[in-house]
């Protein structure tokens, strides 16, 4: 699923790379505002794609100690009882 992720953003990426490239070459009155939007998407989509990324990793290593801890407790609550 990761990998698939991953090459999707890289795909991604790449195509507003070379949209932007594109867009840079024509000459239409609407290219300024296009090629300023693809500079702007081309900046903030990796940015957002690491934030995605970063915020996953924290509540992933959250949600595992939580678990870890409900264990620990379901452990030493059957030896006290025993």
């Amino acid at each position: 699923m990761r990998r698939a992720l991953a090459l999707a953003g890289v795909v991604l990426i790449l195509a507003m790379y070379i949209i932007t490239f594109i867009l840079g070459m024509m000459k239409s009155p609407a290219t300024d505002g296009l090629f300023k939007a693809a500079v702007f998407c081309t900046l903030t989509v990796p940015i957002l794609l690491y934030g995605y990324q970063l915020v996953y990793k924290y509540l992933k290593k959250r949600n595992d100690t939580i678990v870890s801890t409900e264990k620990d407790n379901e452990k030493s609550t059957r030896a006290s009882k025993k």
